[in-house]
C-alpha cells in the first residue's frame, strides 16, 4: 500500500476533531440537533483550515444510518463511502474545472431526482468563486428553492468574488486561521500517536511556518520526517524548514537597538555566508521586532513562544524605546517589499538596516504635544520648562561601529570662542566658552551621547538670553557700519569707490535742505558739455568710468521742438490721472538719477511687465533730458537684442516720453561686468539678503531653539515665503 500523507491520514473524522473552528462546528451541531438545518451553506476562510473536511462531516451527519446526528458513527456504509469519496448521493464538484453553464445544467438535472439510497443528496462545490457569472445566474433558482432532499455546501477562499444574489441565498460560516497554541497541541497528539520525538519548540517553528493552516503544518511535519527522521532536534527542524536562526535575528535586533553599525554588518555577513535568503531574513527580523512591540504593549511574550524565547523577548524589549521600536518595524517591514524587486537584495537589505540604524529616536505624539505645551508656557513665563532630554536610545558603539554623531540628534550646544574675538568685553581664549554681549553667558552642554539634555539649568531663560544677545550684537554691528550724520567722506576708513557729486543747493558735509531749489531751465547757467538742469548728476551714474561702457557719452544738443502733448501744455484740463502712465506716481526731478530711474520702472512694472523686465536688466549709463542710456553685459544679450528691436523701442520710448513729460529716446549699448548694477540685480540682491536675514532669525528664535531641545532634532531646511 502506498504511503498516505499525514494531512490525509489524520483528517478529522468528527466535529470534535476539527481544530480551531469551534464556532462553526458548534453551530452546525446545534442546527442538526434542533432540526433547523439550512438548505445551502457557504464555508469561507484561508487555505487548509478545514472547509472541505467540515463539508464532508456535514454530509456524513445527514446521511448516517443513525442520523441525522452531530456524531456520525463512521462504521455504516454511508459513512464509509463518504470518507472514501465513493458515495453516489454525495457529489463533490471542483468549481475551477466545472465552472460553466453546462456543468450547472447537469447539476440541476441531477438535483431533480431523489437520492438512490441515502437520506439527502448533498452537492459540495469547492472553490465556488471560480464559477462564471452565467453559471451563477443559472444556479440561482435551484439554490433559492431546491427540492427537500437536496443540500448545497459551497467552499471558497475568496468570498468577495461571489455575487450578492448568491450570498443572500446561503448561510455563511467564516473559518479562522488556527491559533499556534492549538496547532501545537494537535501536532503533539499526532506525533505521540506516530512515535515521533520532537520538542515543543520545533513544533512551534512548524506552526509559525504554517501561518494558521493545519494542512500546511502536517505537510511540513511530513517534510521534517523525510529530512531528519523520527527524532527531530530544534536545529535540524530550523535548517530543514529553511528558517533563520533565532540567535542571529536577536543579534540583528540588538545591533539596531544599540545603534552598533559594525555589529550589524558582521551579523549580516554571517547570515549571508550561511546562504539565507535576504527577503526571508527581513521577514524574520520584522516578526521579531513585532514581538518586541507586542511585549512592550502587553507586558508578556506572544502565545506560542517557548519560555526561553519569551524571557529573552522581555529582556530585549526592556532596553528599547517604544517609539524607536515602532519606527524600526516600519522601516524593516517596508524593506520586504523593496527586496522583492531589488536587483541586489543583499545590498538593498544592508542599506535599509543601516538607514534604520541611524534613525533618530522618536517620542509619542501625546508626549511631544505635552512637552511643547510646557515649553510654550515656560517661554511665556507660565512655569519651568520640563527636561529636554526626552526618551533616547543609546548612541552608537564607540569601539564597534566607528560611527559619527548619529543623524537627527540634537546638535551640541557648546560654542568655542575664536581666538582674538572676545565678545561683550570679556576676554576669550581658545578653550573658553563664548560670552554673550552684556555679560550673559551662553549656555554650554556636553556633546556626549545618551539621554542627557543639551541644556543645563533653566532652558527658557538661557535661550532667551542667547537670542537677546544675538539681537544686540547684530544691532551694534549695524550701527557701527552705518555712517554718522554730518560726517564727511574723509571720516570713513573705506571711502566709496566713486565720490558722489553734491546736489544743487547741498554743502560738502551737510544734507540736502528739506525744500530744494527748483532745477535750472534748459540753457540757463549750463555749459556746452554740462548736464542739463533738472537732471542732477549722482556718482558714477552721471559720468561712467573709463572702460565700463563701450561708448563715450554723446554731446547734448538742444532738443528739437516738441511734437506736442503734455510737454507743451496741450493736455489742458484733461484728467491728469487718465493720461499719466503711472496714475498717482510722478517723476521727481529733485531725486538722483538712479532713484528717478527706479521710480520710473516701478511705474512701468504694473502697466507693461515685458518692457519692465527688459529695461530693468539694463545698467543705467546716464539719464539726460531727452535721452536714457542703458548698457547690457554679455550675459544679458537676449535683453539687449529685445531692447534694440523696433517693436520694443516704440512702447518703451512712448512710456519714457510720457513719464519725463518730454520726448525721450532710448539708447542701448554694451557694458562690462563691473559696471554699476541694474535695478533687477539690486532687487535680486535685496531678496537674497532678506532670505538670509529671515533664515538667521528663524534659527535663533527662542521658540525654535526650545522645540529643537525638546524634540532632539535639527533644522534641515527653511523656506522663505515671497513678499506681498
Amino acid at each position: 500500500m502506498s504511503y498516505l500523507v499525514l494531512a490525509r491520514k489524520w483528517r478529522p473524522q468528527s466535529f470534535e476533531d476539527v481544530t480551531g473552528q469551534e464556532h462553526v462546528v458548534q453551530t452546525l451541531a446545534n442546527a442538526i440537533a434542533q432540526d433547523r438545518l439550512a438548505h445551502a451553506f457557504l464555508l469561507c476562510g484561508p487555505r487548509g483550515v478545514g472547509k472541505t473536511t467540515t463539508a464532508r462531516l456535514l454530509a456524513r451527519a445527514l446521511n448516517c444510518e443513525q442520523g441525522p446526528t452531530a456524531t456520525p458513527c463512521g462504521s455504516c456504509v454511508p459513512c464509509q463511502e463518504i470518507v472514501a469519496g465513493a458515495s453516489v448521493d454525495v457529489v463533490e464538484i471542483d468549481g475551477a474545472s466545472n465552472n460553466g453553464v453546462d456543468s450547472v445544467r447537469e447539476l440541476r438535472e441531477s438535483a431533480r431526482y431523489l437520492p438512490q439510497r441515502d437520506r439527502h443528496k448533498v452537492f459540495i462545490i469547492d472553490e465556488v468563486h471560480m464559477l462564471t457569472t452565467a453559471a451563477f445566474n443559472a444556479l440561482l433558482k435551484t439554490l433559492e428553492e431546491p427540492p427537500p432532499h437536496v443540500k448545497f455546501v459551497f467552499a471558497t477562499t475568496d468570498p468577495q468574488k461571489l455575487p450578492e444574489t448568491i450570498l443572500s441565498r446561503v448561510q455563511r460560516h467564516n473559518f479562522r486561521r488556527v491559533p499556534a497554541s492549538k496547532m501545537v497541541e494537535r501536532l503533539r497528539s499526532i506525533c505521540t500517536a506516530e512515535g515521533i520525538e520532537i520538542s515543543d519548540h520545533a513544533l512551534g517553528l512548524v506552526a509559525r511556518q504554517a501561518d494558521g493552516g493545519m494542512r500546511d503544518a502536517l505537510s511540513l511535519l511530513d517534510q521534517l520526517l523525510a529530512s531528519v527522521g523520527m527524532q527531530i532536534s530544534d536545529a535540524a527542524a530550523a535548517e530543514a524548514l529553511g528558517l533563520v536562526d533565532r540567535t542571529l535575528v536577536r543579534g540583528l535586533a540588538d545591533a539596531l537597538i544599540d545603534r552598533d553599525g559594525k555589529g550589524l554588518i558582521e551579523a549580516l555577513a554571517g547570515v549571508f555566508d550561511r546562504g539565507v535568503d535576504p527577503k526571508r531574513l527581513c521577514e524574520e527580523l520584522a516578526l521579531h521586532l513585532r514581538d518586541l512591540v507586542y511585549v512592550q504593549a502587553i507586558g508578556q511574550a506572544p502565545d506560542g513562544r517557548a519560555d526561553s524565547d519569551a524571557a529573552e523577548l522581555v529582556q530585549q524589549a526592556g532596553r528599547a524605546d517604544p517609539a524607536q521600536l515602532a519606527r524600526l518595524f516600519d522601516r524593516v517591514h517596508g524593506a520586504i517589499r523593496e527586496l522583492s524587486g531589488a536587483a541586489q537584495p543583499r545590498l538593498a537589505l544592508e542599506v535599509a538596516l543601516l538607514t534604520a540604524l541611524h534613525m533618530a529616536p522618536a517620542q509619542g505624539v501625546a508626549n511631544l504635544a505635552a512637552r511643547l505645551d510646557a515649553v510654550a508656557a515656560a517661554l511665556g513665563g507660565g512655569g519651568p520648562l520640563p527636561d529636554g532630554g526626552g526618551a533616547r536610545g543609546p548612541g552608537p558603539a564607540q569601539g564597534g561601529g566607528g560611527q559619527g554623531p548619529r543623524r537627527g540628534g540634537p546638535a551640541p550646544m557648546r560654542a568655542e570662542a575664536q581666538p582674538g574675538h572676545a565678545r561683550g568685553g570679556a576676554a576669550a581664549g581658545p578653550g573658553s566658552e563664548r560670552s554673550a554681549p552684556g555679560g550673559a553667558a551662553a549656555p554650554a552642554a556636553p556633546a556626549g551621547a545618551g539621554g542627557a539634555s543639551p541644556f543645563d539649568g533653566d532652558l527658557a531663560k538661557q535661550i532667551e538670553a542667547m537670542a537677546n544677545a544675538k539681537r544686540r550684537e547684530r544691532a551694534g554691528a549695524a550701527a557701527a557700519n552705518q555712517p554718522q550724520r554730518g560726517s564727511s567722506p574723509g571720516q570713513h576708513d573705506s571711502p566709496p569707490a566713486a565720490s558722489m557729486a553734491p546736489r544743487q543747493g547741498q554743502g560738502q558735509g551737510g544734507r540736502a535742505p528739506s525744500q530744494p531749489s527748483p532745477p535750472a531751465r534748459w540753457g540757463e547757467d549750463a555749459g556746452e558739455d554740462d548736464e542739463p538742469g533738472g537732471f542732477a548728476t549722482e556718482g558714477a551714474f552721471a559720468q561712467p568710468a573709463a572702460g565700463v561702457f563701450d561708448e563715450a557719452p554723446g554731446r547734448v544738443f538742444e532738443p528739437e521742438a516738441s511734437p506736442g502733448g503734455c510737454a507743451t501744455g496741450e493736455c489742458g484740463a484733461e484728467d491728469e490721472k487718465s493720461t499719466h502712465p503711472a496714475g498717482g506716481l510722478r517723476d521727481d526731478p529733485t531725486l538722483g538719477i538712479h532713484e528717478r530711474w527706479r521710480l520710473a520702472l516701478e511705474a512701468l512694472k504694473d502697466s507693461d511687465s515685458l518692457v519692465y523686465n527688459v529695461l530693468a536688466e539694463g545698467r543705467l549709463a546716464w539719464l539726460r533730458q531727452g535721452e536714457v542710456a542703458l548698457g547690457y553685459t554679455p550675459s544679458k544679450a537676449f535683453h539687449r537684442t529685445s531692447a534694440e528691436n523696433p517693436e520694443f523701442r516704440e512702447p518703451a520710448e512712448a512710456f519714457l516720453s510720457k513719464w519725463f513729460s518730454t520726448p525721450t529716446r532710448l539708447r542701448v549699448q554694451a557694458a562690462s561686468e563691473d559696471a554699476p548694477a541694474s535695478v533687477a540685480d539690486e532687487n535680486r540682491e535685496q531678496r537674497a539678503q532678506r532670505e538670509k536675514r529671515l533664515e538667521r532669525e528663524a534659527r535663533e528664535h527662542p521658540s525654535v531653539l526650545a522645540a529643537l531641545a525638546v524634540l532632539g532634532g535639527e533644522i534641515e531646511d527653511i523656506r522663505v515665503l515671497e513678499e506681498g
